[in-house]
């Protein structure tokens, strides 16, 4: 029992990290008093439907302010090379 217990108190400390990813976000949210996983998909859309100002549904170079962390890797994201990021290309940079 005693060797059980340093495994037991470790696994307690390290479970709530396995719910957060490599930059460190939390992928729970409390919802009508339950814990679940947050809709990431939901996530990126609500946030590109903000950042697209010009409602064309893509996002422009400008549109995407240059301290956005995915400003860097606008060129990378953009697949189809059309100048623009489409939800969808947005959303894969944002991990999905």
């Amino acid at each position: 029992m005693k060797r059980l217990l340093p495994f037991a108190i470790a696994l307690l400390i390290a479970a709530p990290l396995a719910w957060a990813d490599d930059k460190g976000h939390d992928h729970m949210a409390v919802k009508n008093g339950q814990t679940q996983p947050h809709d990431m998909a939901a996530m990126s859309a609500e946030e590109f439907a903000k950042l697209d100002t010009d409602k064309n549904g893509q996002l422009g170079r400008t549109e995407l302010p240059k301290e956005h962390k995915l400003a860097a890797h606008f060129d990378m994201l953009d697949t189809d090379k059309n100048g623009t990021l489409s939800a969808a290309e947005f959303a894969k940079g944002n991990g999905m």
